[in-house]
């Protein structure tokens, strides 16, 4: 049912994936035009007063190129950011010290400094108020450990509730969906109202997916959402999550993630209204703040692009993680095929390259409130920006920890703790997204 959105041709002259510039945004009669946004074949002109122009100088490049990690950007001083990025994000460096007994030395193998000064970093996002801290000093001891092992509590899925869906898992009053990968099911401890479902993957192992099932589980939830807000006309707050392992909030070891059409609206999908209400409230005009965000990040060499123009998605590691390696991937629908990639692409460089056994996975912005969702994305013209589709996805931490990852700073404070650095991610991304580059010209 969904090969056709699925089908991807690019042509060896439209690569996959291209290395954004940090020069992205130019005058041209107090207009910024975005040439490579992500709407369905559209572009979008953003209106802004000459003197609030995000334009990266040539300055700005020459030390923005020589940053490396998170340490090295918050010594830069306010003066050398791009308007962009200071407009939107605050960075604080400083210093923190204590005295240690010979034995704490010998114990962590800590330097024999009588100051033990350790650097520490502060992130926050101007609009949003997410806000992160790195600190230099990353081997904390950790007495809660267990075996760093994935066990598979279904005994090799012989006890696997989804593998048997057809007799272990609930319907939805408007059906099931069904594709070669993906199948749908009612979920049958909702927290959600009206409607609350599930997208199965038909193979067992949460960490064996592949692009083309990615794709697929995307579009069977594309599907699901327009069944549901058909048989539901008052529900218009869609969202979907995927939660890989108990780590992550998981109940089953089978992969599959949680489809939710609301009548109600969650945090996220009010966000967006608030965030633009903070951008004009810091004189930052009527640029919506994602395409702010995504030109920040540009300006910091930190965004990948995936997908030819007409069908593009970006990718980036936030600098304000809501937790460990949280990256943000704006597309254009749950059926581009970009997005897809972007969110495999993603997936994968977490997993394969940097460790990640357990994740979450969230995206919003299916489509504007009020909007029939089986029109995904239909909504804008040219002269606006209309909010993408959103996906965030972080790591959940090591199987290895007994400890949660979400402590009292996180639940209270509402801060976190950068545990990698933005820009190992981000060099993890480039390189695995040029595979997918490779790949896409090779069968072009």
């Amino acid at each position: 049912m969904c090969k056709q959105v699925l089908d991807h041709q690019i042509s060896k002259s439209s690569p996959l994936c291209t290395r954004l510039t940090r020069q992205r945004a130019q005058r041209q009669n107090s207009l910024i035009t975005c040439r490579d946004s992500a709407l369905l074949n559209k572009r979008f002109v953003v209106r802004r007063l000459l003197e609030t122009c995000c334009v990266t100088t040539a300055a700005d490049t020459h030390s923005l190129e020589q940053i490396t990690d998170i340490f090295q950007l918050a010594r830069l001083q306010a003066s050398e950011l791009p308007t962009s990025v200071s407009s939107i994000i605050s960075l604080a460096l400083g210093t923190a010290g204590c005295h240690v007994t010979p034995q704490l030395i010998q114990k962590f193998g800590l330097p024999e400094d009588a100051s033990q000064a350790q650097t520490v970093v502060s992130v926050t996002n101007k609009i949003t108020h997410q806000q992160a801290w790195f600190k230099a000093r990353t081997q904390k001891p950790q007495l809660f450990q267990q075996p760093d092992i994935l066990s598979d509590p279904t005994v090799a899925k012989q006890h696997c509730d989804f593998c048997n869906w057809q007799n272990y898992t609930a319907s939805d009053s408007f059906g099931r969906t069904e594709t070669t990968h993906t199948v749908t099911a009612s979920n049958l401890f909702k927290y959600c109202e009206p409607c609350h479902g599930l997208v199965l993957f038909k193979h067992h192992h949460p960490l064996q997916f592949d692009q083309q099932q990615v794709a697929e589980l995307l579009c069977t939830a594309h599907q699901w959402f327009a069944a549901s807000q058909q048989a539901h006309p008052e529900a218009k707050y869609p969202f979907l999550l995927w939660n890989c392992l108990p780590r992550a909030g998981a109940s089953q070891f089978h992969g599959h993630a949680q489809v939710m059409l609301s009548k109600v609206a969650l945090p996220c999908h009010t966000q967006a209204a608030i965030t633009e209400s903070e951008m004009t409230a810091a004189g930052l005009g009527a640029v919506t703040y994602q395409a702010s965000v995504l030109e920040a990040y540009m300006s910091l060499g930190l965004v990948t692009a995936v997908g030819p123009s007409h069908d593009r998605a970006y990718c980036y590691p936030s600098i304000t993680p809501l937790k460990d390696m949280e990256t943000v991937i704006h597309g254009t629908s749950l059926l581009s095929s970009a997005f897809a990639a972007a969110v495999h692409g993603v997936l994968r460089t977490l997993v394969d390259q940097l460790g990640v056994t357990t994740f979450n996975v969230g995206i919003s912005g299916m489509a504007a409130i009020g909007n029939d969702l089986a029109a995904d994305f239909q909504r804008g013209n040219t002269t606006t920006c209309t909010a993408p589709v959103i996906a965030r996805i972080v790591s959940r931490g090591k199987l290895s920890s007994q400890a949660s990852d979400f402590g009292g700073l996180e639940v209270f404070a509402s801060a976190s703790i950068g545990h990698t650095d933005p820009f190992v991610v981000s060099a993890a991304l480039q390189k695995a997204m040029l595979k997918v580059d490779n790949a896409a010209a090779n069968t072009a």
